[in-house]
């Protein structure tokens, strides 16, 4: 099975600028399609409703792939199919487990729109980032949080690493009244999901899960609308339980992009779409270091001629957030120096495309970009594709040099 087109030949016979943008729309329509056939094995396989319309519309609505060809293929009606909460935000007690860089600017965002929440988190570094909100109440411990909340039942959104969400779970199982509701917003492998609802399925508290895509940061172009969990993410959620739906929906609506969001199927299948677009993000990521890297070191073009011609790209239908990402950090000088990279923690990336490699599906372009991202752990000095893809998670993510995730 192809893998990545070849972009020298798009190059020759269709000039610098357009060849790329070929090659480039090609990866997209090529990427996407492989994706969007692996989610539908992999959810068949694991028994997994998922709505592949309303998949299309999230990846379209706010999220690190959004640009104009997902949305040309999630098809003309694809906002129609977004969600939002028409209960009073008010009338409900949230509390978000985790301060870090994604719960810290979803606190911001809360902040901004004078509606309170408490915020926990043992990190006490982390929890200075919220102490300043105004609308805020931080905790160091989530004792201490539940003591006093007086709009009851709860909600409690988890934005913590993926590996402590089961130890959470046990915990919260202890800690929460009938009718609370749990909703996991972080990147938990599909899996694991399944077996956290099986774990509530036999208690009186409520379980649900949300993949979150947009990024830390977000540039706010008005051409892709991508802002970020600072100004609006985008969150793939899991809509079997009309109750947690409804008393999640609130603070899903206030922290989505444009006040929306989507239910793309039924149990697991909100991190199964969110960690599908992981692959295919890399996938853009890739295409995208590879087409700057054939400027740069095969047409010798200096870093202003290369911000022009990524500028042209942006302008066409191959124009993407991610693209948005390169242009920022060229525009501000931000590319890295050539150093080593460190580790890189993408195990459940690869276990996911192993999956759909193992039922039928195969991803050959995720395959190949997750090689690209093994390899660069073990370089001294990165190749110039590699610091563009580092370039990108950075600004998207503000993912640091030495960890990449």
């Amino acid at each position: 099975m192809n893998k990545f087109p070849n972009l020298k030949r798009a190059v020759s016979r269709y000039g610098v600028v357009k060849g790329a943008i070929r090659f480039l729309s090609r990866v997209q329509k090529e990427g996407i399609s492989q994706t969007i056939k692996a989610i539908a094995f992999i959810a068949k396989a694991h028994k997994i409703k998922v709505d592949l319309a309303a998949t299309l519309t999230a990846y379209s609505h706010g999220s690190i792939l959004t640009g104009r060809m997902v949305k040309k293929l999630a098809g003309k009606k694809w906002q129609t199919r977004l969600k939002s909460s028409k209960e009073k935000y008010h009338d409900i007690e949230y509390i978000i487990m985790g301060a870090g860089k994604m719960g810290s600017n979803m606190a911001a965002l809360l902040n901004d729109q004078k509606l309170p929440a408490r915020v926990v988190d043992p990190d006490l570094r982390a929890l200075s980032r919220v102490k300043k909100f105004k609308h805020i109440l931080p905790f160091n411990n989530l004792d201490q949080a539940l003591i006093k909340t007086a709009n009851k039942p709860r909600v409690v959104a988890l934005m913590v690493p993926a590996s402590l969400i089961p130890v959470i779970n046990k915990e919260l199982i202890n800690k929460l009244e009938p009718n609370d509701v749990v909703v996991d917003l972080g990147n938990t492998y599909f899996e694991i999901t399944l077996r956290q609802y099986r774990l509530f399925d036999s208690r009186p508290i409520h379980y649900l899960a949300a993949g979150t895509s947009g990024g830390v940061l977000g540039l706010g172009g008005k051409q892709r609308g991508v802002r970020g969990a600072r100004h609006g993410a985008c969150f793939m959620v899991d809509g079997q339980d009309e109750y947690a739906l409804r008393r999640a929906g609130p603070l899903l609506t206030a922290l989505g992009l444009n006040h929306k969001f989507t239910v793309v199927g039924l149990k697991g299948a909100g991190h199964l779409v969110k960690g599908m677009h992981n692959a295919q993000e890399y996938v853009e990521m890739e295409a995208l270091g590879r087409i700057v890297e054939y400027w740069r070191d095969k047409l010798g073009l200096d870093w202003k001629q290369i911000l022009k011609q990524a500028k042209e790209i942006q302008a066409s239908e191959a124009g993407s957030y991610l693209g948005d990402c390169i242009v920022y950090g060229l525009k501000n000088q931000m590319l890295p120096e050539p150093g080593p990279i460190g580790g890189i923690t993408i195990g459940e990336m690869i276990t996911l495309v192993n999956e759909a490699r193992k039922l039928g599906a195969p991803l050959p372009l995720a395959e190949e970009a997750i090689e690209t991202r093994l390899k660069s752990s073990l370089l001294i000095n990165q190749t110039t594709k590699t610091q563009i893809i580092y370039l990108q998670r950075k600004i998207f993510g503000g993912h640091d040099r030495r960890m990449v995730k």
